[in-house]
């Protein structure tokens, strides 16, 4: 399905190394839009239209979004919800959510207010920093599955 266009635009990942999507092409994240848009980029006229969206009720406030090394997992980690969900990508950019970890679930810690997800230089590891944990939370990433360690300061 089609969504109408953002509202409050907050975070995009920019798709550049994935075969299946067009190069350029992005997902996007609006405070007020009530899930992710997939943005396609017409590879012959450069041209950008609205492709698909995934309504996603679970998820509010400023969330940051990454894309995996190898650009088939969207990462969504919400400062409001505490927590970081991880999206499986289809061709139609449609996205299906793997696995979703949230700050003192299941021994999860490191996740209060987490805040721009970065990988590690090999791809191997996502890590999210988290305010108000003082610390930060490391994911390892094994094609379609993810797990987690926490961290948090004093």
């Amino acid at each position: 399905g089609s969504s109408g266009g953002f509202d409050l635009p907050v975070s995009m990942a920019l798709i550049t190394e994935n075969p299946n999507f067009p190069t350029d092409s992005l997902f996007v994240y609006s405070i007020n839009g009530g899930g992710i848009e997939y943005v396609q980029r017409e590879e012959i006229n450069g041209d950008y239209t609205i492709a698909n969206f995934t309504p996603l009720s679970d998820i509010s406030g400023i969330c940051a979004l990454t894309l995996n090394a190898d650009q088939s997992i969207l990462h969504v980690a919400c400062r409001d919800e505490d927590n970081l969900k991880a999206y499986l990508l289809k061709p139609n950019g449609q996205l299906i959510l793997l696995d979703t970890f949230k700050q003192q679930e299941n021994t999860v810690i490191g996740l209060d207010q987490p805040f721009f997800p970065k990988n590690s230089w090999d791809g191997e590891y996502l890590y999210v920093p988290a305010a108000t944990s003082n610390g930060f939370s490391t994911y390892k990433q094994i094609t379609d599955f993810v797990f987690g360690h926490g961290f948090e300061g004093n």
